[in-house]
């Protein structure tokens, strides 16, 4: 889910950044919220897999912890 999440990541902000090649504005933004945006999807998805693992894992509850940090 994760790895989906990442490519998805990548998708949308390169076309977010082709989209707005011709303003300022928007084109500053997306440039700005590229990095952002790859490192967010990613763990959202993660933090759905562990929200839907059992809660008798070992460490299940500093994962979810650390992931939210």
């Amino acid at each position: 889910m994760a790895l989906v999440l990442s490519l998805f990541g990548r998708l949308l902000t390169a076309l977010t950044l082709r989209l707005a090649r011709a303003f300022l504005f928007t084109r500053e933004l997306s440039e700005q919220l590229e990095k952002p945006v790859r490192l967010l999807l990613p763990l959202v998805g993660v933090q759905g897999v562990w929200t839907s693992a059992p809660n008798d894992l070992h460490f299940i509850d500093a994962a979810r912890h650390v992931t939210t940090l």
